[in-house]
């Protein structure tokens, strides 16, 4: 797909139906289960432990940014810096295997609601080198630092599974991007929140509403609406099985509350779908007072997150 040259407020269409878009991804639930069984192995630092994340957070914290700023300067002690880079490594006379490439934009992520599976696991790898966790430490487990410091949120998860920026908004993936986004200087974007990986998402949102029971797949996308329009949350689905002409089973993912698996791999359930109020979206759901409309997966080229975003590892 190619990028337009000019950002706008794309509305959408209704069109032919075309064929859904069917991925050979691993499904959402097994990427999540990535967080919740999120595997440390660290043999040069004897570390070999198996987090459960569960943290729900939605932006920055004070807390976490603290520790992130605490972390990253011990980091750069560490490797004799004046700052660190976007990739970094440690010397060869490190316990830290040196071939093994860190990422700031990673690290970051990880303290900000944001990071995948891998970039969690490194910053705990990290935490662990600078003596943040440990017997006689300010953090006595890992599991009490993924608690107070390492989460996940629903557009976090969304953008995460499907390999593009995990900053992309609700409001974003629903009705697209600022009008002449890709037109403002570099430093208007950064100010806004449009980094690097932001702007290589933008050829694929907004996404497509589903207009029919025979387009639906796994990794398409539940974005919920509340009576006077404000983006509530977004979710993924996969496991679909169609019933009749308006009804689907399927199993509902989602990172809309902190827990155990069981709160982000909902229990398959059956639902009606029809067409909501809003005529630009397609169908969808009553759900709580709210509605939840249906939208294509984005189809991306990119297995879900490991390190970086949109096929480049430093962003």
């Amino acid at each position: 797909m190619l990028p337009r040259t000019v950002a706008t407020q794309t509305q959408h269409t209704i069109s032919r139906p075309k064929p859904p878009a069917r991925s050979s991804k691993i499904s959402p639930s097994q990427y999540v289960l990535n967080y919740h069984s999120l595997l440390i192995n660290d043999p040069p630092q004897k570390l070999f432990a198996s987090v459960n994340i569960t943290r729900y957070q939605n932006g920055t914290r004070t807390e976490c940014e603290t520790e992130r700023n605490s972390l990253i300067s011990a980091v750069i002690k560490i490797l004799g810096a004046k700052h660190l880079h976007s990739t970094f490594r440690f010397p060869q006379d490190d316990v830290i295997d040196s071939t093994k490439p860190f990422y700031k934009v990673g690290i970051n992520r990880s303290y900000r609601g944001k990071g995948s599976p891998s970039e969690i696991a490194d910053t705990i790898r990290l935490a662990w080198r600078c003596g943040r966790i440990g017997k006689g430490k300010a953090f006595s487990s890992i599991d009490q630092y993924a608690k107070q410091f390492l989460g996940l949120d629903c557009n976090g998860l969304v953008g995460n599974y499907h390999g593009v920026s995990p900053g992309i908004s609700i409001e974003v993936w629903g009705s697209g991007e600022p009008g002449k986004l890709l037109s403002w200087s570099t430093k208007r974007q950064l100010e806004t929140g449009w980094g690097q990986a932001e702007l290589a998402t933008t050829p694929y949102v907004p996404l497509e509403p589903r207009q029919s029971l025979a387009e639906i797949c796994d990794g398409d996308v539940l974005i919920t609406v509340t009576p006077d329009n404000p983006y509530k949350h977004i979710a993924l689905v996969e496991g679909i099985t169609v019933l009749g002409t308006d009804r689907v089973t399927w199993t509902i993912v989602e990172w809309g509350e902190g827990g155990n698996v069981d709160k982000h791999i909902k229990a398959p359930t059956t639902v009606k779908l029809e067409q909501g109020k809003n005529k630009k979206f397609g169908l969808g759901f009553s759900h709580k007072g709210n509605f939840r409309y249906l939208f294509a997966n984005p189809n991306t080229p990119w297995e879900p997150a490991k390190w970086g975003r949109c096929g480049s590892l430093e962003i």
